[in-house]
């Protein structure tokens, strides 16, 4: 997580703050990324709380690891070269201004993403 979050606060503050306005930005910046993690994890845990065991037990099924399997297949032909995946333009260009970092709640979604992408996965027997 330290390169996600350097990422974002290290060098993105505006040349006119002073080193006091530099530190709180990059304060308010790290919360917002921190919150979006913990927005993440606290509904992750109430789903998985709500629905007990009966979760665990459908993502065991052979029909839902077969299907998540051949997704996994499909989005690997694009790496091979097969076919180009993108997201629209009108998408790219509205991320786009988020994503160059120092935006709370750019910071927030990388919170969120990267709690989503970064999740151990432990498997209980």
């Amino acid at each position: 997580m330290i390169p996600i979050l350097s990422a974002l606060v290290v060098g993105q503050t505006q040349s006119q703050m002073t080193t006091a306005q530099a530190r709180m930005h990059s304060f308010w910046i790290s919360l917002a990324y921190v919150l979006g993690m913990s927005l993440t994890y606290t509904l992750a845990g109430i789903i998985a709380a709500l629905t007990g065991s009966y979760l665990q037990a459908a993502f065991q099924n052979p029909w839902v690891l077969s299907l998540f399997s051949a997704l996994f297949v499909l989005l690997a032909f694009s790496m091979f070269g097969f076919y180009a995946l993108q997201m629209p333009s009108s998408v790219q260009s509205r991320l786009s201004r988020y994503g160059k970092g120092g935006h709370l709640f750019g910071a927030g979604i990388m919170g969120v993403l990267s709690a989503l992408l970064s999740v151990p996965v432990s498997r209980h027997h």
